[in-house]
């Protein structure tokens, strides 16, 4: 697992990036995803489980400029489509990661529109950002209970799977303590 930390603005972004994880059989299919942790201790707090099946090649953008804290402008973005995540490599914002919502063509230049604002940018920001494909499964925030079981959709009967958990915090206090992915026989394999 690797696992990257930042503060900015005084929220605590952690990204744990999971290796592939292969099925022991064909037959199998990903179930579910549960997660252990601490109590959140602010209203704020927030998990995202993030999978892919397979490994793309990343499309990185370089010297993308801010229009605000959900928007920025490049002149290239070949391969880039409504759903990819957006990763903030560098600059303010960097670490952070949201959703492209929206993609204008400005004829000469393409304006992106994400689904969350990232902290600490503002406009005329310089960023390199990288896009990957990654679907997000439903969002954890404050409550009561110390886990979740997040089911994976069903119609997913790829061999393997790579998770991505992204925890914003806002108290250092905060921890993820056990991940356990379920798989189990599919009933109709063949």
């Amino acid at each position: 697992m690797k696992t990257i930390g930042i503060i900015l603005a005084g929220i605590i972004y952690i990204l744990a990036l999971f290796p592939f994880l292969e099925s022991s059989k064909v037959t199998q299919v990903w179930q579910k995803i549960i997660l252990k942790y601490r109590k959140m201790l602010d209203t704020t707090d927030k998990i995202l489980v993030k999978y892919r099946t397979t490994k793309d090649i990343p499309i990185t953008e370089q010297n993308v400029e801010w229009d605000s804290d959900t928007q920025f402008t490049a002149t290239s973005f070949a391969g880039v489509e409504v759903g990819i995540e957006a990763e903030i490599l560098n600059g303010n914002g960097s670490g952070a990661v949201a959703h492209v919502t929206a993609i204008t063509d400005n004829t000469g230049s393409f304006t992106i529109t994400l689904d969350n604002n990232i902290i600490g940018v503002t406009a005329g920001d310089i960023s390199d950002v990288r896009f990957q494909k990654w679907n997000q499964l439903p969002e954890i925030t404050a409550n009561d209970f110390q886990f979740t079981d997040l089911p994976v959709p069903q119609y997913n009967k790829d061999t393997e799977m790579q998770f991505k958990i992204v925890m914003n915090w806002t108290n250092i206090e905060n921890e993820l303590r056990e991940v356990i992915v379920v798989n189990e026989t599919d009933q109709h394999a063949k």
